[in-house]
Order: C-alpha cells, then structure tokens, then sequence
C-alpha cells in the first residue's frame, strides 16, 4: 500500500540578523569599507556629519558563528564578483552566481525599490546574491562601518593631522543564486532583509547592544515572556538565536516590515494539497521553500497576532518616513476552526486495522481571501496542512484516508496527526492583509 508522505523543506527566511561585522566572509570574500580620504578640505566634516547614520550593531556570538561556519581558507574561489550593478542611490548589487547578470541585477534593484523606503536606504552598501545554499539561511543582513579619513591643514597642525569617523552601513546577502533565479523566488528573502535594515537605522535602542527601541516592544504588545528581547553576545545566545529565531525581536520586527511595508511580489501562493488531494493523485512537490509560500508562513512567528492586527503598529512604522500607511487596516472577522474525528476499519489478512483522520473545517469571512490550514509541532516545525481558494469548501483532512478497492485498499498518510501539534488558519487578502484564527492545539 503506497503511503504519501508530505515532504517540506524548511528553509530559513533570514540568518544573523544585524551582526555587526567590520568585515564578512563570504565565498572566502572580504568586503571592505569604501575609505574617502577628503584633505584639504574642512567641508568633508560637514558633508559627513550631514549624511544619514545609524548605531553600529555588533554581536560577537553571531559573528563566531558565522565565520566558524561560512569562512574557508584556500578555497580557491574567485573572489570578484561576475557581475555587478551600480545602484543610483550609491549601493552596489554583485552577483557571484552565474544566473544573475547586469539585466537580473537591475531587475533585483528595482524589485528592492518596491519595498518603502526612506533615508536608511543611503546606508546600505551592497546586496550580494552567491551561488552556493547553505543548510539554515536563505540570506541575511550584516552590518558593517563604513570609515571615513578628515585630514585638517592647517598652519599649527602637524602633517598628517585628522580624525576618523564612522557610519554605519548594511550588507544584504542572498543564497542559493544558482537555483533561485527569479524575482519572486528572491523578493521574499530580500524584503526581509531589508527589513532588519530599516528597523535597525530606525530602531535601535541607544547604547544597547542588538536590542530595539522599548517603544516598539510595547506597541508590539509582546515582553519578555513571549519573544527574546535581546542577542546575546555568548555561544549559547547564538545557539538559542538559530533553534528559536522567530521569537527574536529583531526577526519579528523585520517580518513586521515585509508585512506593512515590503513589495507585492512576496505575497505569492503555493496551493498546498492534503490527503484527500493525494489519495486523488495530487500531490505536493518534493521540495517547497516556505518563503516562498506566504499563504502558509506571512510571518514566522504564528504564535503572535499579524502585523496589520495590532493598532498603531503599521503607524509606527510609516513614521519613521514621515509616511501614513498605504491600505486602511483589515476590519477583523473570527475565523473559527472546528474539526472531527473519523475512522474506518477493515478485516485485513493481518488482522482488524483501524484507520483514523481528522477534518478540519471553518468559516470564510472573507469572500476572497486565499485561506491555508497550518500545524506546528512542540519543536515549532511547520507543517503546512491545505489551501483553499476563493469560493472553493473551507475543508482539510489529516491522518490516513482509505479507498477500497476489490482486491486492495488504498491509503493516503501525511504523518502530522502524532504527538502534540496546533492549528492556525491563516487568511490572507488581496491586498496583503492577513489574519489568523485562534490557534486549536490538539494531542493525538
């Protein structure tokens, strides 16, 4: 008897996020800061002090970790970029991927543009998309310092007298380059990104290290108890931040910016099937990236209320660019999930088996929201369960369904109803609202 496992590949929507680094590794490449020497010239101290800025972030956990892991030594890769996009704005974009040329860099640079934006964007340096795909990450943001050189000459000044100053810049770097080769299969990982880059100019608490403005917490509505709301600069701390990354307040704040404020091109659609689907010879593909299905994962963190539910929230976040926001907020409907137990049993040569399943159901208060059933474990591992359309019946099974046939029985399996797992609807609106209903936990 064929048995349909539903397979999902996980795939990390961000890594380190805001690991202040004064240089990266990647493909064994070091990105240095564009030094400026401006002499002779006391006008350089104005032009400098009067360019956008932002508190260095640095964390030395994230760093180790990120250099144990990506950093090698006589690797022999070619460290210049095949390609390279100059950005009117003063960024680079360089690819190291033989599938983004100049034509794909400009179309990343404008699908970047859709994202708001204010004046933080003058502090970004480079977007860098890399060939290779690593086993935790689709991208990440890092922050470096960007130095600049003020020699003063003057009459009493010995030679060579001056300061250094320095700002903060952001590094953007996208993986996988080589079979992600689409906008829509880079525009969610990006967004996100340039959400921890816009929240960490706007954000940061002064003098903390990786922490965000209290203000933001609060609006958040979350403590302590409900999201971690620092980095820790220890090997533990760094260990914790990648097995809980979705209670990171850095992560939540920058799904909170692709949420209010990131492009359209993110809010893409996989069309989940469930047993009934595959018992019918529909099946999910082998592999599916989670941010690339923002029907089942709009955030990572499902425990939370969406961003467009918390009042001011979307505010906040528009304030900073002296902006309102761009969709009035949803007018927020219950989604209520009921669901029932069926079982059959057969007389089998082996003996009398019983098979059970689970059908979920629930209202559509939105007439043309695209709604997913999702479940999570204890572990917090997704295991997204249906989608429905518009105007399709509010329906998902799990467990094992059965088809006898005169001399077999068919079953379907999808392995989710075991141990203890939660159920969240998820709706999500044309015009990028969602909601969420509340969370059914359930122990088989």
């Amino acid at each position: 008897m064929k048995k349909y496992i539903l397979l999902i590949v996980m795939v990390a929507l961000a890594g380190l996020a805001g690991a202040g680094l004064v240089r990266y590794s990647q493909q064994a490449r070091a990105i240095h800061s564009d030094i400026a020497a401006r002499e002779n010239s006391i006008v350089g101290i104005h032009a400098f002090l009067q360019a956008p800025a932002a508190s260095a972030y640095e964390n030395t956990a994230a760093l180790a970790g990120f250099e144990t892991v990506y950093v090698a030594p006589n690797s022999g890769i070619d460290i210049e970029p095949l390609y390279q996009y100059d950005a009117p704005e003063g960024f680079t974009i360089e690819s190291f991927s033989e599938a983004w040329n100049e034509s794909g860099l400009q179309l990343l640079y404008e699908e970047l543009k859709k994202n708001k934006h204010g004046e933080e964007i003058n502090t970004l340096q480079t977007v860098t998309i890399h060939s290779f795909e690593t086993d935790d990450r689709s991208a990440e943001h890092i922050t470096t310092e960007k130095k600049e050189r003020l020699n003063l000459v003057f009459p009493l000044f010995p030679e060579g007298f001056g300061f250094d100053m320095f700002q903060s810049q952001g590094v953007i770097a996208l993986y996988g380059g080589d079979t992600r080769t689409t906008i829509e299969s880079m525009a969610r990982s990006l967004s996100h990104e340039y959400g921890h880059h816009y929240t960490l100019y706007y954000m940061s608490a002064d003098d903390t290290d990786g922490e965000l403005d209290p203000e933001y917490a609060k609006i958040r509505g979350l403590d302590e108890d409900e999201a971690r709301l620092a980095l820790s600069n220890s090997t533990s701390g760094y260990y914790d931040y990648t097995n809980n990354h979705h209670l990171y307040l850095v992560e939540i704040a920058a799904d909170d910016y692709v949420l209010l404020m990131g492009s359209p091109t993110v809010r893409q659609v996989v069309d989940f099937k469930d047993v009934a689907d595959a018992l019918n010879g529909e099946e999910n593909p082998e592999t599916i990236r989670m941010n690339e299905a923002f029907n089942a994962l709009p955030q990572e963190n499902l425990t939370i209320p969406p961003a467009g539910d918390v009042p001011g929230l979307a505010e906040y976040f528009y304030g900073f660019i002296g902006e309102t926001p761009d969709r009035a907020p949803l007018d927020a409907e219950p989604i209520t999930l009921n669901v029932e137990r069926r079982t059959k049993s057969y007389d089998l040569v082996s003996g009398y088996e019983t098979f059970a399943n689970y059908l979920f159901t629930w209202n559509t208060p939105y007439e043309d929201a695209v709604y997913t059933l999702v479940s999570y474990n204890d572990a917090y591992e997704i295991y997204p369960v249906k989608t429905v359309q518009p105007g399709e019946n509010a329906r998902a099974v799990i467990g094992t369904l059965t088809s006898a046939g005169e001399t077999a029985i068919r079953t379907a399996s999808d392995n989710i109803a075991e141990g203890t797992k939660t159920f969240v609807v998820i709706a999500l609106l044309p015009d990028g609202n969602v909601q969420f209903s509340e969370p059914l936990e359930m122990e088989f």
